[in-house]
């Protein structure tokens, strides 16, 4: 795995050389990761040199970043694929070591001050978060907090060769713990059923 650091400059050399797709497909840039406010001064450059060129920006985050980092980058993409992972605080830092409070506190504002940029989406985990209960709640705390789209999404395991080249654990190796969009229908149910606007995928 490299190490190379690319600056901004060489980024958008590559990214400009599309822009004729992005304006032809409607897409534009994401920043994804890992989470991409976690290197947040090179986020808020990118992001600052796609808006000067006009190209549509999306941030795929866990909310799981400073309040003050977050409301820069708030100001500058249009955006957020915001992934919540689970409602119970203790649990959520054991598992994934996530301040639930703070992620909360930055989809709020997110809600309040640009709800048009929000995609919040809830990974549906095999023996994490899969179960009527868990998501059940999770929907009602969304709900609390102004959220009323959500998109869930199945399980998958494309994420173990990154791992892997990390030398990390893979907590989930099982094919068969996959799950398909039918799998979910259950608990696009549950939201439908408080007047959520629920999608499976995407």
């Amino acid at each position: 795995m490299s190490g190379k650091v690319m600056a901004v400059d060489d980024i958008m050399d590559i990214l400009v050389k599309d822009t004729d797709y992005y304006c032809n497909s409607g897409g534009g840039v994401t920043l994804s990761g890992g989470e991409p406010m976690m290197q947040i001064d090179g986020a808020i450059e990118l992001l600052a040199a796609c808006r000067a060129e006009g190209f549509h920006t999306a941030v795929e985050t866990t909310g799981n970043v400073p309040a003050e980092d977050f409301a820069r980058v708030l100001a500058l993409a249009d955006l957020f694929l915001f992934d919540y992972k689970h409602h119970d605080a203790a649990f959520l830092r054991s598992v994934t070591g996530g301040d639930l409070p703070l992620i909360w506190r930055n989809l709020e504002t997110l809600v309040r001050m640009a709800p048009e940029k929000l995609v919040l989406r809830i990974p549906v985990i095999p023996d994490f978060n899969a179960d009527k209960s868990t998501v059940s709640e999770m929907l009602a705390q969304a709900q609390k907090l102004g959220v009323t789209v959500v998109t869930l999404l199945p399980y998958h395991s494309l994420g173990q060769n990154k791992f892997e080249q990390l030398g990390m654990v893979y907590r989930h190796k099982t094919d068969s713990l996959m799950l398909s969009e039918k799998d979910l229908e259950s608990f696009r149910t549950l939201g439908t059923a408080i007047g959520m606007e629920m999608k499976i995928g995407g």
